[in-house]
This record gives structure tokens, sequence and C-alpha cells, in this order.
């Protein structure tokens, strides 16, 4: 019975052994997915700093060019060279404040990840702290129990390795539940976190085009004449207002519903935190009420068992002589039993030995299931890797293109627009001088018709100064008809800033509706996924529910059918009792017979249990050698699996630190390259700066030349009517004598050239104002043509930002739904496996219960027998 005793300890410290180092293979499984976890935030992190360093480059260098750009030299565009420095400080300070706003943000989400992966870290811990707690209280129990009567212990034992075995299973379908749990909720959190980082880089995207379509519009604005200066002025200070609350509303949006995400995120982990300790306590208690329950049971049986043994040993001492008679019978009895019992003990062997073949081929598949889903997990992180880095890389190369792009059309469009502008101010001069020129001409032609209607007729002067007057009234009216012709043009080009204010409003507008839009469909999608989230709370609640309910009802069947077995057994003590006292008369007359061949076969019996204890004894040596051997050996693996890993992440690392040096150096030389390329364009501005100013000088030189042609043209020609109007008056003079039919012919001649004069003049101011008109009609077209090139270009700009936009949240939607379906795949594949390995277990658990029962009848039949 020592034997045996001995034999139970050893296996039952042998399972715990196993128990622990499967338990301990876990713990480092799981610590080293964390692990992993924890260096792929890191990288991702160190990733969203990198991306916000070289936009926050790119928007410096963008910030410096554009100021280079606008250093004009004509002195209506200081105030524009103002507004601009204003406008680019406000744009960094805000850039950098928002970036500021988002790396902390970030790092906080991080740190808040990382202090809920420790949080689930100690939860698991503090689940396989209370799972050792109960298997070394259930170790002590079965101890205890094995501390019963002879006649007791092998249905103890039978009932004890039943439980052991159900508890076993129970417990190995717990920890595969929670391990199958755990993976799912890491991978929920993992699909999250990559949720949210998609959604980071589409917002930074978003503030991205919003931050260059901003300075487009401002190097645009920035273009313009004095007079629309105030008016953009306003208009740009309301857009920066509105567009600063609206980017500190979002950002006050955003901080609530992060902080709302991690307070709900909270509350689960603490729900969690309280539902395990609630099942662990009623765990242990339950575990207590059975123990107290079975303390009470053995004490009671063996309270019955002694009285029992004082009625018999009364009975023999009232009987001495029937007491030798029992003795010789009860050593035959006993004889039956150690026959009975090394039948069992091999019969126990042989199913320890297949129980530990079978231990043995399922850990084995067990540690394959592992590495297989170890090497899964680690070729989809490294996939997912790969592919953010691609996605980086082609987001860098995409907004290298698109910020080359940008800069191309903002010098094309700052050239065109500063040639336009010296286009319409040398216009404006021209128009000026011509002006002026032909204000000079009609005033010396009046001042010189004056003269000469002064000189020639006495009586006429009262006609000429009513025709001077007519002709400066005429002058007036050209004068207020030009004058309101340049007031109609500014009106017009106040019209066309109020349309484009209006325009700007309307995007504006557009904006505000689509911005609108995304955040009712995040917020719809957040809504999606709290309902989602809420269902999987109510599908778990509902599952430990289920489960706390069949496991009372298995411990309500358990202790049924121990009370039934230990009615059984009480009824068939009695019984046994009954028989004692009828074969007693029977033993006493077979017992010198019975003495003889019991002393004999007592002999041979203890021959061959010692002889049993010794190979019973090496074999367990030897099976404890192999074990160790095995422990050993696989420790070594582990070890040896470990530093491969290790090494392997070193060479990752070493891999990722190149690729990052790689990505700087080549950061820098594009930097370099950019630089040069903006020093060119600096100079090739300068130039065209210089070529323009020296053909504006050419221009003027040409116009002075002109004017001085025809001003000494002019001159030659009052010179030579000066000397014509001296002659006349010298044959006017000779000629007054002369009749009145010469007069009245002189004066009719006279008469002529003059309406031939003020013909002329009528046919200048004709021509001057035809010029005007065409000129001005020109201008018009020129003008209007412009906007509509530029509103097509915005429109086809708009369409290509909203075909971009549709594109790429129809692709992100393909990829989810193929991601969601794999994933679907996956899951329905591997519950599959698992039922199909359930069903395996099950039914090879009930052919071992059914030899077992089958066992147990044959052992019942030969005891009956022998009995009979």
């Amino acid at each position: 019975m020592d034997e045996q005793r001995k034999a139970m300890r050893e296996k039952i410290e042998r399972e715990r052994r196993q128990a622990e180092e499967n338990m301990a293979q876990q713990r480092e499984e799981q610590l080293r997915k964390l692990a992993l976890e924890q260096e792929e935030i890191k990288i991702r992190s160190e990733m969203i700093k990198e991306e916000q360093n070289n936009r926050r480059k790119a928007h410096e260098e963008m910030m410096r060019l554009a100021s280079q750009r606008a250093q004009m030299t004509e002195e209506e565009l200081e105030l524009q060279r103002q507004l601009l420095r204003d406008q680019i400080e406000a744009d960094r300070r805000a850039a950098e404040e928002e970036a500021e706003r988002r790396r902390k943000a970030q790092l906080q989400k991080i740190e808040e990840e990382q202090e809920q992966i420790k949080l689930k870290l100690e939860l698991v811990k503090a689940e396989q702290e209370a799972r050792r707690q109960q298997e070394e209280d259930m170790k002590l129990e079965a101890i205890k129990r094995a501390q019963l009567t002879d006649e007791e212990k092998e249905q103890q034992r039978r009932l004890l390795r039943d439980q052991i075995e159900m508890q076993r299973q129970a417990a190995e379908a717990e920890r595969d539940r929670l391990h199958q749990e755990q993976v799912r909720r890491l991978e929920e959190e993992r699909e999250e976190i990559r949720l949210k980082s998609e959604m980071v880089k589409l917002q930074q995207e978003e503030r991205r085009r919003q931050d260059e379509e901003l300075k487009r519009r401002a190097m645009e604005l920035a273009q313009v004449t004095e007079e629309e200066l105030e008016m953009q002025r306003n208009l740009l200070r309301e857009q920066i207002e509105s567009q600063r609350q609206a980017a500190e509303e979002d950002a006050a949006n955003r901080r609530a519903e992060q902080l709302r995400k991690l307070e709900e995120e909270r509350e689960n982990i603490r729900l969690q935190s309280e539902r395990i300790q609630m099942v662990q306590a009623e765990r242990r208690k339950n575990i207590e009420d059975q123990r107290k329950k079975d303390e009470a049971r053995a004490q009671m049986t063996d309270t019955e068992l002694a009285a029992q043994r004082e009625q018999l040993r009364a009975r023999l001492e009232e009987k001495r002589k029937e007491a030798e008679e029992e003795r010789n019978r009860a050593v035959n009895e006993q004889m039956r039993k150690l026959e009975l019992e090394r039948e069992q003990l091999q019969q126990r062997s042989e199913m320890i030995k297949q129980m530990q073949e079978e231990r043995r081929r399922a850990e084995g598949n067990l540690r394959k299931e592992a590495d297989e889903r170890a090497e899964r997990s680690e070729n989809a992180l490294q996939a997912q890797r790969e592919e953010l880095r691609n996605k980086i890389a082609e987001d860098k190369v995409r907004a290298e293109e698109e910020r080359k792009r940008l800069a191309e059309q903002q010098a094309a469009s700052l050239q065109q627009e500063m040639e336009e502008l010296q286009m319409r101010s040398e216009m404006i001069r021209m128009q000026q001088e011509e002006r002026r020129i032909a204000e000079e001409s009609q005033r010396k032609q009046e001042a010189l018709r004056a003269q000469m209607v002064e000189q020639e007729l006495q009586d006429k002067r009262e006609m000429l100064r009513r025709q001077i007057e007519e002709g400066k009234k005429r002058a007036d009216e050209d004068r207020s008809r030009m004058l309101e012709e340049q007031m109609r043009k500014l009106e017009e080009e106040r019209e066309e800033i109020r349309m484009r204010s209006e325009m700007i409003k309307q995007q504006q507008e557009e904006r505000r509706l689509a911005e609108e839009a995304a955040r009712k469909a995040e917020e719809a999608r957040a809504a999606s996924i709290e309902a989602e989230l809420q269902s999987q709370r109510e599908s778990l609640r509902e599952h430990i529910n289920q489960s706390k309910i069949r496991a009372d009802e298995e411990r309500r069947q358990m202790v049924e059918a121990q009370n039934r077995s230990l009615e059984t057994e009480r009824l068939e003590a009695q019984m046994r009792l009954e028989m004692l006292k009828q074969q007693q008369e029977e033993r006493r007359l077979a017992e010198e017979q019975a003495r003889r061949e019991a002393q004999d076969k007592a002999e041979r019996m203890e021959e061959e249990l010692s002889r049993q204890r010794e190979s019973m004894r090496m074999q367990i040596e030897e099976n404890k050698k192999r074990a160790d051997e095995e422990r050993r050996m696989m420790h070594e693996q582990q070890e040896m699996k470990i530093r491969m890993e290790q090494e392997e992440n070193q060479r990752k690392n070493d891999m990722i630190k190149a690729e990052q040096e790689a990505r700087r150096q080549a950061e820098e030389a594009a930097r370099r390259e950019s630089e040069e390329r903006a020093k060119q364009s600096e100079l090739e501005l300068q130039n065209q700066r210089e070529m323009q100013r020296q053909m504006i000088e050419e221009e003027k030189r040409k116009a002075e030349e002109e004017r001085q042609r025809f001003m000494e043209e002019q001159a030659r020609k009052l010179q030579i009517e000066k000397e014509q109007q001296e002659m006349r008056m010298q044959e006017l003079k000779a000629e007054q004598e002369r009749k009145a039919e010469m007069a009245r012919k002189d004066m009719e001649e006279r008469q002529k050239k003059s309406t031939a004069g003020e013909a002329m003049l009528q046919r200048i101011r004709e021509q001057n104002a035809a010029r005007i008109e065409a000129e001005r009609k020109a201008a018009e077209e020129e003008r209007e043509k412009k906007k509509r090139e530029q509103a097509e270009s915005l429109a086809r700009e708009e369409e290509e930002r909203k075909n971009k936009l549709a594109e790429f949240y129809k692709q992100r939607e393909e990829k989810a739904r193929m991601e969601s379906e794999s994933r679907r795949k996956q899951q329905e594949e591997q519950l599959a496996r698992e039922e199909a390995e359930r069903q395996r277990r099950v039914e090879q658990y009930r052919q071992q219960m059914e030899a077992k029962r089958q066992s147990e009848l044959a052992a019942r039949a030969n005891f009956a027998k022998g009995n009979n």
C-alpha cells in the first residue's frame, strides 16, 4: 500500500510538473508576442515621427521659397510682402502647434496602449496564479482523499482519477479558450491600432492638402493691386480665424472622442478584471465547500468503520475459537485481494503508459500547433511591416511629386501674374501718356486756333470764343467719359474681386460640408464599431453565464454521483458483513487446509510482490530518467529557439536601421537637390526680372523718343503755321484796301479752312475713342478668358481631388472587406479544426472510459467469482 501511495504521489508530482512546464511555455509565448507588439508599436511611432519631421521640413522649405519669391521690387507690393510674412509666420506657428499637439496625442496614446498591455499581462499572471492555486488545492485534496481505508481506496482512486481527468480536460479547455480569447483580443487591438493609424494618416493628408491649398490661395491673393489689398486682408483674416476655430473645434472633438474611448476601454478592462476575480472567488469557494464536504464524509465514514471494528473486536473477543478460523479466512481473502490488486496494478501500469504516450503525443501536437501559430503570426507581422514600409515610401514619393508639381504651378502662376501685372501697369502708363499727349496737342491746337481767329478777324472773336467754349466742353466731356471708363473698369475689377471672394466662400462651404460628411461617416463607423463591441461583450457575458451554469450542473452531477457511490458502498459493506456472518461456519470447516494453502500461497505471493516492487521501482526510475532527459532536451530546444529569435530580431533591427539611414541620406540628397533647384529658379527669376526691367526701360526710352519726335513735329508744324500766319497778316495788311468782294471771298476761304481743321480734330477724337474702346474690349475679353480658364482649372482640380478621394475610399473599403473575409475564413477553419480536435478527444476519452468500465466489470466479475 505504501508503494501504491508513493506511485500515486509521484504521478501527481509528474502531472504537476508537466502542468507547470506547460504554463511556463504559454507564459513565455505570451510575453514574446507582447514584446513583438511593443516593438511594432515603437517602430510605428518612430515612422510617424519621421514622417512628421519630413512634412515639417517640406513645409519650411515651401515657406522659404514662397518668402524668397515674394521679394518684389516695386512699391505697390510692400504691403503684400508684409501680409505674406504675417501669414507665413501664422501658418508656421499653427503647423508647429498642430504637429506638437499631434505628437503629444500619439505619444499619450502609445503610452496608454502600453499601460493596457501591462494590465493585460497582470491579468494573465493573476489567472495563471489562480489556476496554479486551484491545481495545488486539488492536489492537496487528492492527497487527503488518498488516506482512506483499504476497501474504499480503490473506489476513491477511480473517482479521483476521473475527477482529475475531467478537471484537467476542463482546465485545458479553459486554457485553450482563454488563449484563443487573448489572441482574438490582440488581433482586434492590432486591427484597431491599424485603423487608427490609417485615420491619422488620412487626417494628416487632408490637413496637408488644406495647408497647401491655403498657401496656394495666399500666393494667388498676394498678386493683386493696391485697391484689392484691404478687402483681401479682411477676407484672409476671416478665413484664417474660421479655419483656426474649425481646427480647434476639430482637435477638441478628437481629444474628447479619444478620451471617451480610453475611458470605455478602461471600464471594460475593470469589468473584465472584476468578472475574473468573481469567477475565481466563486471557484475557490466551490472548491473549499467540496473539500469540506469530502472531509466531513471521510470523517463520517471513518467513524462508522471504527464502530464496526469495535463490534467485530467484541464479537471476536467473545468467540476466540472462531477468531482463528476468521483470521485464516481473512488471510485467504487478503490473498485473493492481493491477486486482484496485482492484476489491477498491471492494468493501471498499462493504462498509465498509454496515457503518458497519449500525453506526449498531445504535447507534441500542441507544441507543433504553437510553433505554427507563432510562425503564422510572425509572417503576418512581417507582411504588415513590409506593406507599411511600402505604403510610407509610396506616400513619400507621391508627396514629393505633389510638392514639386505645386511648386512649379505656383512659380508659373506667380510669373504669369507678375507679367500680367507689369503689362497692365505698362498699358495704364501708355494710356495716360497718350491721353496727356492728346490733351496737350488739343490745347495747343485750340490756342493756335484762337490766336489765328483773334489775329485774322476781330469781328469773329465772339464766334471763336463760343467755339473755344464748345471745345472745352467737349474736352471736359471726353475727360469725364474717360474718368467714367476708368471708374467702370475699377467697378468691374471690384466685381471680379467680389466674385472671387464669393468663389472662395463657396469653396469653404463645400469643404465644410465635406468635412461634416466625413465627420458623420466617422461617427457612423465609430457607432458601428461600438455596437459590434457591445454585441461581443454581450456574447462574452452570455458565454460566461452558460459556462457557470454548465460548471454548476457538472459539480452537482459529480456530487450526486459521489453520494450514490457512497450509498452503494455502504450497502455493499453491510451485505459483506451479513455474508461474513453466514460464511463463518463454512470457513471454520476448511481452516486447516486453507491455512496450509494460504501459507504456501502467501510465501509465493510475497516473492512475486517483491519482484513486482523491484521491477516497478526500476521502471519508475527509468521513466524518471527519461522524463528528465526529455525535459532537458526540450529546455535546450527552447533556449536555442529563443536565441535564434533574438538573433532574428537583432538582424531585423539592423536592417531597419540601415533602411532608416539610407532613407535619411536620400532625403538629405533630395533636400540638397531641392535647394539647388530653388537657387537655380531664384537666379532664373532674377534674370527674368532683369530682362523685363531692361525691356520696360527700352519701351520707356522708345516711348520717350517717340514723344520727343512727336513734340518736335508739332513744334515744326506750329512754326510753319506761325510763319504762314505772319505772311497772311502781311497780305491782309496789304490787301485791306481791296474790294469787298475780295474780302468776302477771302472770308469764305478762311471759313472753309477753319471747317476743315475742325473736321480733322473731330476725326482725331473719334480715332482716339475707337482705339481706347478697342483696347478696353480686348482687355475685358482677356480678363474674361483668364477668369474662365481659372474657373475651369479650379473645377478640374476639384473633380480630380474628388475622384482621387473616392478611389482611395473605394480601395480602402475593398481592402478592409478582403481582409475581413480572409480573417473570417481563417476563423472558420480554426473553429473547424478545434471542433474536430475536440470530437477526437471526446471519442478518445469515451473509449478510455469504456475500456475502464469493461476492466472494472471484469474485475468485479473476478471478485464475485472468487467470493463464490
